[in-house]
C-alpha cells in the first residue's frame, strides 16, 4: 500500500488582499503545512497559521483539493479560505519575509506550480477579483 501525506493550506483574506510567505528557495508560499499524526485537517491549520504567522484568523473554510507530489510522496492538498480576524504578521525561520498581495495580482505571482495553477482556479470560483 502506497503512502501519502496531507498538506494543508490557507488564503487568508484581508480585504482585497491575501497573505503570502516567501520560502527560502525564494518562491511564495501560502501559510500551511502537514498535518501531526492524529491531528484533524481544521486543527492543522489553524496550528500552522498561528506557528508561521502569529496572526488570529476565523471564519475557516475548506474550499478545495488537489494532489502534488512532495519529496517523492503523493500528497493531499486542502485547501482553506479563511478572514483575518486580529494579529501583526511575525514569520517563522522556515520563511524570509511576508507580503499582503492584491488578490488581483496573485496570478503574476512567483508560486510552487502545484499551488498557482490550483489558486487561480479556486479565485474564479469563489469570484474573486484576480
Amino acid at each position: 500500500m502506497e503512502k501519502f501525506q496531507l498538506d494543508v493550506r490557507a488564503l487568508i483574506l484581508k480585504g482585497d488582499e491575501t497573505l503570502f510567505l516567501m520560502s527560502k528557495d525564494s518562491t511564495w508560499d501560502l501559510p500551511g503545512g502537514l498535518l501531526n499524526k492524529s491531528e484533524l485537517p481544521d486543527a492543522a491549520i489553524t496550528r500552522e497559521i498561528k506557528a508561521q504567522t502569529a496572526l488570529e484568523v476565523e471564519n475557516l473554510a475548506l474550499v478545495s483539493n488537489t494532489i502534488y507530489v512532495r519529496e517523492n510522496t503523493p500528497t493531499l492538498a486542502l485547501f482553506y479560505l479563511v478572514d483575518y480576524k486580529n494579529g501583526s504578521v511575525d514569520i517563522s525561520d522556515v520563511h524570509t519575509k511576508y507580503a499582503w498581495i492584491k488578490l488581483s495580482e496573485v496570478k503574476e505571482q512567483k508560486l510552487p506550480d502545484w499551488i498557482h495553477s490550483h489558486l487561480i482556479e479556486l479565485l474564479k470560483k469563489y469570484n474573486t477579483p484576480q
